[in-house]
This record gives structure tokens, sequence and C-alpha cells, in this order.
């Protein structure tokens, strides 16, 4: 059992938001995001005695300044919500260890029920696609016929497409526009460049804090 734990890269993000016709809005997002996570983690793999570099998908950062950004659209009915999204992460240039990874590109949509003031739950289909590493770490090959000891280590299988479904919950807490929102999604429909890590279940937390 190979694990590692940290903090990962560190994102800012500025949105701009205006409303449309029709009652729609519309937000456009742009950032940066800063190389803070480490990727020279190192754990005890079957490779070789001892301590080695361990691979790509077990390091906690991209080694590289990356762009993201999102183009987001709403609409509010009398009990429901809907809305779609197109985001990007785009890396720029390579890591100190000669590799970048792959590129992503996401859309998704959903619907949200407004019905209760104390909840508001949600459900989103996202589909998500990565490039494949660009580069590689020659820290993670081997002297021999077969350079690729397992295949987390080739950089041509990582990336691929991916769906989940992803239920949503917003609690309103304090003052009118502050909430807690938490997710939970599973992947249904996986289209991948090699043998990866499976994913069974993703969670995600966030605090909206209006001042």
């Amino acid at each position: 059992t190979i694990r590692s734990s940290g903090i990962g890269d560190v994102s800012v993000i500025g949105s701009y938001q205006f409303k449309t016709s029709g009652g729609g809005q519309l937000k456009l997002s742009l950032g940066l995001s800063f190389p803070t996570g480490s990727i020279e983690k190192e754990g005890d793999t079957p490779r070789a005695p001892g301590n080695q570099q361990i691979p790509y998908s077990m390091q906690l950062g991209s080694g590289t300044y990356d762009i993201p950004a999102s183009i987001y659209y709403s609409r509010m009915g009398n009990e429901v919500e809907w809305g779609t999204e197109l985001a990007a992460k785009i890396r720029l240039g390579e890591n100190d260890r000669d590799y970048s990874l792959g590129n992503r590109v996401l859309a998704a949509t959903w619907l949200r029920f407004n019905k209760w003031d104390w909840l508001k739950p949600s459900i989103k289909l996202i589909y998500e696609y990565s490039d494949s590493i660009d580069g590689k770490d020659i820290d993670l090959l081997v002297p021999s016929a077969f350079p690729y000891p397992a295949p987390v280590t080739n950089p041509d299988m990582y990336g691929g497409k991916q769906a989940r479904v992803v239920l949503g919950f917003i609690i309103p807490v304090f003052a009118k526009g502050n909430y807690v929102e938490l997710e939970i999604g599973k992947p249904f429909y996986e289209s991948l460049n090699g043998p990866q890590n499976r994913e069974d279940i993703r969670y995600g937390f966030k605090f909206n804090l209006k001042i």
C-alpha cells in the first residue's frame, strides 16, 4: 500500500457575473493555479527496495502554473433553477521533472430545486475529457526492454473521457446569501487511455461567504 498526503496546488480565480435578457445570469471566470503541491513524493514501490518516486497520479500537484477558466449560465424558474457550464484547465509548459499533466475540458448541466428555504437539493451531469501526460519522469522508468514497470508509470495511459452524476445539497447559514454546499458524485461512464486507478466516489465541500 502506497500513500501520499499534503497540500495540493492553490488557485486564485476572479469572476464577473451579469444578468442577461430573460432573467438569466452569466458568469465568466479566469484564474491562475500555482504549483504549491509536491511532485517529488516518494514511497516504497515494487520497482525497487526502499523509497522511490511514486507515479504521477499520487503526486499532489501539477508542478506547472495552470490557467483555470470557465463560462457559466443559469436561469431561475418558479421553484427550479437550471444551468450549464463549460470549464477548462490549461497547463503552461513543463515542470521540473520534464512532464506536463494533460489539459482538461469539462461540460456540465444541472437542475436545482429551490422549493424549501432550509435545503436546496440538485442533480448534475458532468462530462470531462483529459489529455494524456506530455513528457515523462525518467525516475519512473526501469532499464529494460519494457521501461514502464506498471501502467501508472506510463504517461501515454493517462487521460481519457469520464461522465459522472453528482448529487448536491445547499444549506443556507447565517445571513442571507451565505451557504454551505455539499456534493457527492459517482462515475457511470469511462473511456480511458489505459489501465488507471479506479474512482469510486468523489466528495466536495464549499462554503460561500458574501462580504
